[in-house]
């Protein structure tokens, strides 16, 4: 039995709702925040200070520069970070793969880290979250797209959205109540109605 009440919540990240956008190359920075994805308060560890972090978009081949600054002050929680992206062969970067202790030390908090890495030919919907502990769960997480502007299957979708499922704690999660996610996103396609978007009712691939 958990000691924290879970329930799961659903966003719809789009163009049609206010989501933050960001990449190639950006700054990243990682702050504390109070958020209430369910309803209940809690402390949070967030990019950007959003639930879930903004949107990492480019191309396939494009080289992402993003800049991981810890701002992280709550002395109830982590102080330090990392970030991994979920997904990416990292081929000649291994450095900057995000796992904590194995590739890289933990970013201390007043510092940043500078994450260079290629997407090569890799294209399809990601995700990135913080690799340290159970960072993650406390809300450092985020979808990572990768466009192919040579799409050999855009002509079997009108809108390209992402819906993020993720499951929620009323109270950051202790070393001794861990609580890890897949996390992975599965391709499919459900029929948007009209009543929901103000668009003709059609298809749509979600990641």
């Amino acid at each position: 039995m958990w000691s924290h009440c879970l329930i799961v919540t659903a966003a719809i990240l789009t163009h049609r709702v206010l989501a933050i956008v960001v990449g190639p190359v950006a700054d990243l920075p990682i702050v504390n925040a109070v958020i209430a994805p369910d309803g209940f308060n809690r402390r949070g560890v967030l990019a950007q200070g959003t639930f879930p972090g903004p949107i990492i978009t480019g191309n396939k081949g494009d080289t992402f520069q993003l800049n991981v600054v810890n701002e992280l002050t709550d002395v109830t929680m982590l102080k330090s970070t990392s970030i991994h992206w979920h997904g990416l062969f990292q081929k000649g970067t291994a450095w900057a793969d995000g796992p904590s202790f194995v590739t890289q030390c933990p970013i201390a908090p007043g510092d940043s880290f500078l994450y260079t890495f290629s997407s090569a030919d890799q294209a399809g919907t990601f995700w990135y979250h913080s690799h340290l502990s159970t960072q993650y769960c406390d809300g450092l997480r985020g979808v990572f797209v990768i466009y192919d502007p040579n799409d050999p299957h855009k002509d079997l979708y009108d809108v390209d959205d992402v819906i993020e499922v993720d499951g929620v704690n009323h109270e950051p999660l202790l070393v001794d109540s861990i609580q890890i996610y897949a996390g992975q996103r599965y391709s499919f396609v459900v029929r948007l109605l009209s009543s929901l978007f103000p668009i003709p009712t059609t298809y749509v691939s979600i990641s």
